[in-house]
């Protein structure tokens, strides 16, 4: 990726995770903030609900506290006023005073008169029984000691929630003795709680605490509720709707009902407005802030940038390193062409010097090759002459000879003089393959009759140590070598196979053809290698059975088969799966060209072959004779 695209990238990633960070962030502030304003305006509403509760009660007590201290309720509880109930206590006198319940009774516990009556419908209804329960001589709500005391607040019944308000029944000029109490009650029922919601301008309802009828949320909020500093529990219901819980208490100071009130949630939703707004803006900001960034480092870093490096690269590809850069401006860019300037000028007269040297150093290389293998040639001139007449004479001398002593250091002569001569022999071998002058002679051969004729020359061999061998390779692969070195580099790891095979053995050869070359496999029965000899094997005078001490083997065969497999762009190696278990040595050579060439055309030729047919098949289905 260019310098270009890479600032770009890199700006646009740290933009987006700025934009990104800042509208989490302020995102988090504003809707904390809202969410702050919506449960405040909401514990406000709660508050005003239960003010508008609470002053219901009060305006209760304040209806029963003005028929409370009056005569003639002082005389109907002293048994003077009978007439007082049919008088005063009709149904229209209770749809004034909005109540539902009045009940008038002695201090002693007695009731003297209880009417019920439901105004809101305006029909006529019984007394709760459960009322009555509260109405004995020592009740908290009958039994006064102070004139002006009063009871007040919510009961808790069977029949419903009931707002109650008791007070003593004085005289008007509000003397005693205290002679009963007046109770009145008004149902907190859907017309109550309705005309409560229409004060506040609020959607409430209410549920009981102990009625099992309530949902397992409502009744979950409701005792955190009560359990709450300020007793509300908020829960956003929606996106559109928030409910705050509250609870109330009974005269009692038990929690005996709960409390729901429903808002429209228009802060909140003013809050996503405005967090909306807020990243629009960011994005927009970043956006622009991005492109202009961009431009301006374009204009003024990356294109001159892009310039300096264009010329380095005319530079490069013209070999003119006499050309100079050019850039405009007085920056570090500058300075930067300035040194680049420099060092190409130093890189052009090191480079005349080092060619100067190259040139030298490569004369000196020719004179040490040829001096090498003039050397490598006079030393086996040198050393076979010598070693002629005895490999010649001593074996003469070993056969005639009568005393079996001598006889015996004789073959000791002949043994170490053929052996200095097959090292001999080796080493100028090896010298010969490791010099960049030795070049082979590439032909193409069949690999099984290459194979076969070689294992021919061996058949005395392989008959002595009574070890089979047996050729699967293909008849029909043909290898790009250099047939001497091919034979040669076959002899070697035959021989080797047979070496290392003791007793009634078998050696089995294969081959198999890969993309451009062939794999040819030589696996024997021997005595197998270690994890230590593999990888030693081909090292030069490497011997892999350190154990043997006669004069067979040079330590120089394998590095031979190795160099032969090299000159023919292969690769040689060996597997085994340890010692007593053989093993086996591949070998890669190249295939034939022509094979290859053949190959090649007749995969065309097929392909072409393929989009004719298919060509022909799609005609004839656009005429319908396709079958």
């Amino acid at each position: 990726m260019k310098i270009r695209y890479k600032i770009w990238a890199l700006i646009i990633f740290i933009m987006s995770i700025t934009i990104l960070s800042i509208n989490i962030i302020a995102g988090n502030v504003i809707d904390s903030s809202f969410r702050s304003l919506e449960q405040k305006e909401m514990i406000i509403n709660v508050e005003r609900f239960h003010n508008a509760l609470n002053n219901e009660i009060k305006q209760l007590d304040a209806a029963v506290g003005d028929w409370s201290a009056w005569n003639d309720t002082y005389k109907f509880i002293g048994g003077e006023n009978n007439d007082f109930p049919a008088t005063n206590m009709d149904n229209e006198s209770m749809t004034n005073l909005r109540t539902d319940v009045m009940v008038y009774v002695k201090s002693s516990g007695i009731i003297l008169y209880e009417k019920a009556f439901d105004y809101s419908e305006q029909k006529d209804m019984k007394v709760p029984m459960s009322l009555n329960n509260y109405f004995y001589k020592n009740s908290s709500l009958i039994n006064f000691v102070d004139l002006n005391s009063s009871i007040k607040g919510i009961l808790q019944l069977p029949e419903g929630s009931i707002l109650i308000a008791s007070r003593p029944v004085i005289t008007s000029a509000r003397d005693g003795p205290i002679r009963g109490a007046i109770i009145w009650g008004r149902f907190l029922d859907a017309h109550e709680l309705n005309f409560i919601s229409e004060i506040v301008s609020l959607s409430s309802s209410i549920d009981i605490l102990t009625n099992s009828q309530a949902t397992p949320a409502e009744l979950r909020y409701a005792a955190l509720a009560s359990i709450n500093e300020n007793n509300i529990v908020i829960q956003p219901l929606d996106n559109d709707y928030v409910i705050a819980y509250s609870t109330y208490n009974d005269l009692f100071n038990k929690p005996v009902i709960s409390i729901k009130i429903t808002m429209n949630r228009d802060i909140y939703k003013q809050g996503v407005i405005t967090i909306q707004y807020f990243q629009i803006i960011a994005i927009v900001l970043g956006v622009i802030l991005s492109i202009a960034l961009i431009i301006f480092l374009d204009k003024t870093l990356i294109s001159r940038l892009n310039n300096l490096s264009k010329q380095v690269q005319n530079i490069s590809k013209k070999k003119d390193f006499s050309t100079r850069i050019k850039i405009s401006g007085n920056d570090e860019l500058n300075d930067l062409a300035n040194v680049a300037n420099e060092t190409i000028k130093i890189i052009t007269d090191m480079n005349t010097k080092l060619e100067q040297k190259v040139i030298d150093r490569t004369n000196k290389i020719d004179v040490l090759l040829k001096q090498k293998d003039d050397f490598i040639n006079q030393l086996g001139h040198d050393l076979k002459n010598p070693l002629n007449p005895l490999v010649n004479l001593l074996p003469i001398l070993e056969k005639n000879e009568q005393n079996q002593k001598n006889k015996e250091i004789i073959g000791v002569l002949v043994r170490n003089v053929n052996y200095m001569k097959n090292l001999v022999t080796k080493t100028i071998e090896l010298g010969r393959l490791n010099s960049p002058k030795t070049t082979f002679s590439f032909e193409d051969i069949n690999l099984v009759t290459e194979l076969n004729a070689v294992i021919d020359n061996n058949k005395l061999m392989l008959r002595e140590k009574t070890i089979g061998i047996k050729n699967n390779s293909p008849d029909d692969i043909m290898v790009n070598v250099d047939k001497l070195r091919f034979d040669e580099l076959i002899n070697n790891l035959l021989n080797n196979a047979v070496k290392f095979t003791t007793g009634s053995g078998s050696i089995l050869i294969d081959a198999k053809q890969d993309y451009n070359f062939v794999t040819v496999s030589i696996k024997d029965t021997g005595i197998g290698m270690s994890d230590q000899q593999l990888h030693n094997i081909f090292n030069e005078f490497y011997k892999a059975d350190a154990s043997r001490h006669d004069f067979d083997s040079s330590g120089l065969g394998l590095s031979i088969c190795k160099r032969i497999v090299e000159k023919h762009n292969g690769r040689i190696w060996a597997e085994s799966e340890g010692l007593g278990k053989g093993s086996t040595f591949y070998f890669t050579v190249p295939k034939s060209k022509l094979i290859n060439e053949m190959e090649s055309l007749d995969y065309i030729y097929r392909e072409v072959d393929k989009m004719y047919i298919n060509k022909f098949n799609i005609r004839k289905r656009k005429r319908g004779t396709v079958e």
